[in-house]
């Protein structure tokens, strides 16, 4: 019996503590063996992190992880992109993080696709090459296998109805065998697959040829397509929120890892793959458009409505050609008596603006008799406009006429105001101006005065009501209804007393109305009430209009509430401490609200945090959907922002898109970092705009008191630093604050202040490190380099201060001096040494933007009488991607004086070979990344080889860098390379000590 109650027990306890299973599915590309062991690792890492949850991952194909999904029998799942747009379109899923790889000392968080063929496939180079040729890839699903080349190939006109595309099925390696077999011409697989096999000694990657190379900075892959995101981890709409919470974090956690595994980041963005999918009209977005009568309608409208103009015309041609030969003489005749007994000025103007007809009425306005008007010209009466100015307007008569107002002198001189109606008639062959004009001077007069009553009553901050004798209410100004709550509509025909509090007596109103019968006004001061019933206390003039019968006709109530200034100072002290658009604390209330936050954890030693929250590139969604879009945006992150916060915390808008966080009663770092998570992924979900979904990001600086301070400028500047640190480091992620970021500012600050005085001071010099021509062994060109020596003789790290120029604009002036000086030197050189001595000197792209409508460069050279031969302006890829007009027509400016250009760094940026041709490069300098190993690196030494064959094709001469061995130098003579600079030679030195080494000078 003891035994059987102690395992009852047992088993009880078990079922208390069990821990709650959580299912993971993901998508298995290989076998589920295969996709087990890969897992494995993160399976265990949560299990460790999550002791209280029992973690299983569960390997699928496409059609089981959708009816998964769909049955709810998952608590997330990690999927291909291209799968997860799909599942987030139709059941509502959403990420939380996204994966990346650590490879080779770096994470890699995106991939895309690769266009390759056999190596001795001769016939194809381009992409243009693939139209009519047997293309492999593992299936349609496949986005870096199928999607993103298609994508590609798309972007460069080619159509999916061009390519004959076969599938091969899981895995990529299909794909390649396929294509080494000869069965298939082209094969598309995800990158990182070549590079695999290649590792696994499966394949030879001289074999292949990589079609549409494209080259990212950091990227350790061969591509040819676009980056997308990698794989995401999705949380399905009924996963725990509290349990999604603690995967995040746990899974952003992990960052020790070895080459090769898995690691996780917050969740990056996938629009480009719905743009993607939209584009290419793959699921979801495979639904054909609908075609209907408005499609029509749009397509041909202009000949719809060109047509339709024409029958009009031709109809309205026809009817008015009957109906005038019908009743011509009708109207003749109509047209007689009207002219002799209108109210109004009629005359008939020839197109040279002479009178061929008049009645005495316009004669009797303008004081002539009706002999001398006939033949007389519209210039003799018409004040403001000119002959040719009428003659214009005439032939810019609309057919329905016009009314125009104008000033008309009459034959003693005076002046008065006319309106003409003025149309176009013809009589036969003869096209006639038909006048009829009005003296609307008096007219003018009244309508200005009533104007001008109209608008006193209108925009007076006085009330005004108006009354009829019996007191029943007919206007109101917009004054009456913001102060009495009421409108027009709600009390037109009631009586005034409506207003009437119990706050007077009535012997009070006796009074008044005794005063209004026998004076007809009344003056002072009542209480009354508005439509709240509320009191309020308000200053009324009551006056009485008489009929001519001398009758009471209206009575006009004029009245100011006396309690105005009280409420316009309670409005002022709102819109100065909240903003108007979110309604969130302003920037001053915030920092009141911060400063007594701070006296409260020091009164109860408790602690807070506070958050700088910014949302990335907000500029450009304000450039992109307008300001108004950007006000709605804002407004909403306002309301997830606060949704996210507990009731006690403080939210405030900074300013622009800076919204900044207090968090009151902090317990750990934990509780900090659980919060910003979840603001993090509630700002990355879906906004809607228009009715169109919208993404965006946002990054997070936190700092903490008491620890990090007790004031709050310093916490603020804390939290905005490490905002500003967490942009840095990729955006959409919070970061900490740390007391480095403090000595990083500090030391820039240093350096700003540092600038300005050296520049008085002339504490820059040049130093010169000579290029040598491989060829004939000799060093006619040097590069001038900017150092700074202080007075003390510290020399400051141009890399700490060039950038620094930049932003400053300090650049400009020291550049400025550096033309000058390169200028003067070279100019001496020439003259002394060699002739044909060059300088090159780097021009920054802020130089560019300030130049002016001239280069200053070519100013200092054509100054000098020096040959435009003597400088070679380098610079960088970047400024060949400037797509401003001004850094083109500088450019092409140098390329038509003569001055040799020189592309520093290339290979390191995202130019393409089109800028090399479009802007006439002279010179192209390999970066010293590429020469650094080229004696030992295979891939190195296949670059190196092919930027010196296709420069030299291009006519550009090449320039190696950071050459510093003498293996180095025999490789570049072995490949034509035309100069190099570097170490081996010498480094950057003195003019002097330069004379001295390369003109032999002692």
């Amino acid at each position: 019996m003891g035994v059987k109650i102690l395992l009852l027990l047992t088993i009880s306890v078990t079922f208390l503590f069990s821990s709650q299973q959580v299912n993971i599915g993901v998508l298995a590309f290989h076998s589920k063996a295969d996709t087990l062991k890969e897992w494995e690792p993160v399976v265990s890492y949560l299990q460790q992190s999550e002791p209280n949850y029992t973690f299983r991952i569960l390997p699928l194909n496409y059609p089981e992880i959708n009816n998964a999904v769909k049955n709810r029998t998952l608590d997330f799942i990690i999927t291909n992109s291209g799968h997860y747009i799909i599942l987030e379109k139709q059941y509502h899923i959403s990420r939380i993080a996204t994966m990346m790889r650590y490879q080779n000392t770096q994470w890699v968080d995106r991939f895309g696709g690769v266009i390759f063929t056999r190596s001795d496939r001769t016939d194809i180079n381009t992409l243009q090459d693939l139209k009519d040729k047997k293309i492999a890839a593992v299936d349609q699903e496949s986005l870096g296998g199928y999607a993103a080349q298609l994508y590609e190939l798309f972007r460069n006109h080619i159509t999916k109805n061009e390519l004959k595309l076969h599938f091969t099925g899981m895995p990529h390696t299909n794909v390649v065998e396929s294509v080494l077999s000869g069965k298939m011409d082209v094969g598309f697989v995800r990158t990182n697959v070549l590079e695999d096999m290649a590792h696994a000694g499966k394949l030879d990657l001289h074999k292949l040829k990589i079609i549409h190379p494209l080259y990212q900075k950091g990227f350790p892959y061969h591509l040819s397509t676009t980056l997308y995101p990698e794989w995401p981890i999705a949380q399905m709409r009924h996963t725990d929120k509290i349990l999604s919470n603690k995967v995040v974090v746990a899974l952003l956690k992990r960052t020790e890892l070895h080459n090769g595994e898995i690691g996780w980041t917050a969740p990056l963005e996938y629009r480009d793959i719905h743009e993607m999918f939209q584009t290419l009209r793959l699921p979801p977005y495979d639904t054909p458009e609908r075609f209907n009568i408005r499609d029509v309608y749009n397509q041909y409208k202009i000949f719809i409505w060109l047509l339709t103009t024409l029958s009009v015309i031709i109809f309205i041609g026809i009817f008015i050609e009957i109906l005038l030969r019908k009743q011509l003489f009708i109207e003749s005749q109509k047209n007689k008596a009207f002219l002799q007994f209108s109210a109004d000025g009629v005359h008939i103007l020839d197109l040279s603006g002479n009178i061929i007809l008049v009645n005495d009425r316009f004669c009797e306005m303008l004081g002539y008799t009706h002999d001398e008007m006939m033949g007389m010209n519209i210039s003799h009466w018409e004040a403001i406009f000119s002959l040719k100015r009428v003659q214009s307007l005439s032939k810019k008569l609309p057919p329905e006429g016009e009314i125009v107002q104008t000033k008309h002198r009459r034959k003693d001189g005076s002046i008065y105001d006319a309106e003409i109606s003025v149309n176009k008639i013809k009589v036969g062959n003869n096209i006639w101006i038909y006048c009829s004009a009005r003296d609307i001077t008096e007219r003018l007069y009244h309508q200005t005065q009533i104007e001008l009553a109209a608008l006193v009553y209108e925009n007076s901050s006085d009330a005004i009501l108006i009354s009829d004798a019996y007191n029943h209410i007919i206007s109101v100004n917009p004054a009456f209804e913001t102060l009495s709550g009421y409108h027009l509509k709600e009390i037109e025909g009631k009586i005034t007393t409506l207003l009437k509090s119990d706050h007077h007596q009535l012997g009070f109103y006796h009074q008044m109305w005794n005063a209004l019968t026998i004076t007809g006004k009344w003056e002072g001061e009542i209480v009354d009430k508005n439509k709240n019933d509320e009191l309020f206390s308000k200053w009324l003039s009551i006056r009485t209009i008489f009929d001519y019968s001398g009758n009471p006709y209206r009575r006009i109530a004029i009245f100011s509430e006396i309690t105005d200034q009280k409420e316009a100072k309670h409005k002022l002290w709102y819109q100065a401490n909240f903003d108007s658009l979110t309604g969130l604390l302003n920037r001053q209330m915030f920092q009141y609200r911060l400063d007594k936050e701070l006296e409260e954890i020091q009164r109860r030693n408790r602690s807070i945090a506070l958050l700088f929250l910014d949302i990335d590139h907000f500029k450009d969604i304000n450039d992109t959907l307008g300001h108004d879009k950007g006000d709605i945006l804002l407004k909403e992150v306002a309301n997830r922002i606060t949704h996210c916060l507990r009731k006690n915390d403080i939210i405030g808008r900074f300013g622009g898109d800076e919204f900044t966080i207090i968090l009151l009663n902090i317990e750990s770092i934990l509780m900090i970092e659980t919060i910003a998570s979840e603001l993090l992924i509630e700002l990355s979900h879906e906004f809607e705009l228009d009715g169109e979904p919208f993404y965006i990001s946002a990054s997070i600086g936190i700092t903490i008191a008491p620890e990090d301070s007790l004031k709050s400028e310093t916490l603020l500047m804390n939290a905005d630093q490490a905002m500003y640190a967490a942009k840095k480091e990729g955006r959409n992620r919070f970061k900490f604050y740390t007391s480095d970021m403090q000595e990083i500012i500090q030391k820039r600050m240093t350096i700003v202040h540092d600038l300005r005085e050296a520049i008085v001071q002339q504490q820059f010099v040049l130093y010169y490190q000579p290029i040598l021509d491989l060829h004939s062994g000799k060093v006619h060109k040097a590069e001038a380099l900017i150092r700074w020596i202080k007075p003390d003789g510290t020399m400051i790290n141009p890399a700490d201060f060039i950038p620094i120029t930049e932003e400053t604009g300090c650049i400009v002036q020291i550049g400025d001096w550096i033309f000058e000086e390169a200028i003067r030197q070279v100019q001496t050189w020439r003259n002394l040494f060699c002739p044909n001595f060059q300088i090159s000197v780097n021009k920054s792209p802020v130089q560019f933007l300030h130049d002016g409508d001239h280069s200053k460069l070519i100013n200092l050279m054509e100054k000098n009488n020096l040959s435009f031969d003597a400088i070679v302006v380098e610079i960088t890829e970047g400024i060949l991607m400037e797509k401003t007009t001004l850094v083109q027509e500088k450019l092409h400016e140098f390329e038509s004086k003569g001055v040799a250009v020189s592309l520093d760094d290339f290979g390191t940026g995202f130019s393409s070979l089109s800028y090399l041709k479009k802007f006439d490069i002279d010179y192209l300098k390999i970066d010293q990344s590429f020469v650094r190993n080229v004696v030992t690196d295979h891939n190195d030494q296949v670059l190196c080889e092919a930027i010196v064959a296709m420069s030299h094709k291009m006519g550009i001469k090449v320039i190696a860098e950071g050459v510093e061995t003498v293996e180095q130098r025999k490789y570049l003579h072995s490949i034509e390379c035309d100069y190099m600079q570097g170490y081996l030679i010498s480094r950057p030195i003195p003019p002097k000590e330069f004379e001295e080494k390369f003109f032999g000078l002692n």
